[in-house]
């Protein structure tokens, strides 16, 4: 089942409107990875939230947002960004298959006994008109 939906936000500034560029918006579609809170290589097969908006206006940024749960015994919450962890990939058909950005955080929260998952939070942008 396809969850995409197609959003438009509408706001004013003082009594003249404005528009925001329309924007495509999928949420629960797919699976999202990075790595784990102890350095490994880690898929959120069946993420809590995974939301990718892409803009539709002169920018058409993409935006990747994924929740999960990842192990993590290191006892500390680990941040993974660039340059440490390298760059974070979207794919999106939409704009012709994958694309790599080096704007992205991904952070694991220290994980807690018995089994030290801790809360995974990924986030990704892309902007092709900077070519990040």
């Amino acid at each position: 089942m396809n969850k995409s939906a197609l959003a438009v936000v509408l706001f004013s500034v003082a009594s003249a409107p404005a528009y925001a560029a329309p924007a495509l918006v999928q949420i629960g579609v797919g699976q999202c990875g990075g790595q784990d809170g102890d350095g490994n290589d880690f898929t959120a097969v069946n993420p809590t939230v995974k939301v990718k908006v892409a803009t539709q206006g002169a920018a058409k940024v993409l935006t990747l947002t994924c929740h999960s749960e990842a192990p993590n015994h290191t006892g500390r919450a680990v941040t993974y960004t660039y340059p440490n962890a390298g760059t974070c990939t979207i794919s999106d058909p939409l704009l012709g298959g994958a694309v790599t950005t080096t704007r992205w955080e991904g952070v694991v929260a220290a994980g807690v006994a018995p089994d030290y998952l801790g809360s995974w939070k990924l986030s990704c942008t892309f902007n092709p008109a900077s070519g990040l």
